[in-house]
């Protein structure tokens, strides 16, 4: 993060909610619940999160420099992952006014 200028409070910030996460999966049969055991979260970004488009365009940002001949699919699907974002979020506010 601190490429790209981020350091101090908010790098730690953003260290902090990236870090000690665990997940479980839940199956509901009927009346019947399974439970997996729990498991340590190393990679990704939880799912409806705020910060999950910028950090993953900041994820996605160095892919072009590594593999060249992909920038342009890379910047394609940016775009396709914004609109959809953008697009949820309007829909859901207007659904709750």
């Amino acid at each position: 993060m601190e490429f790209y200028g981020i350091s101090g409070k908010a790098n730690n910030l953003i260290k902090s909610y990236l870090q000690d996460r665990y997940q479980r999966v839940l199956v509901d049969l009927d009346l019947k619940k399974y439970y997996s055991k729990w498991k340590t979260v190393t990679d990704g970004i939880p799912q409806g999160s705020i910060l999950g488009p910028l950090l993953f365009l900041l994820y996605v940002n160095d892919i072009p420099n590594v593999i060249s001949h992909i920038y342009i699919y890379i910047y394609i699907y940016i775009y396709i992952y914004i609109y959809i974002y953008i697009y949820i979020y309007i829909y859901c506010c207007l659904i709750t006014v």
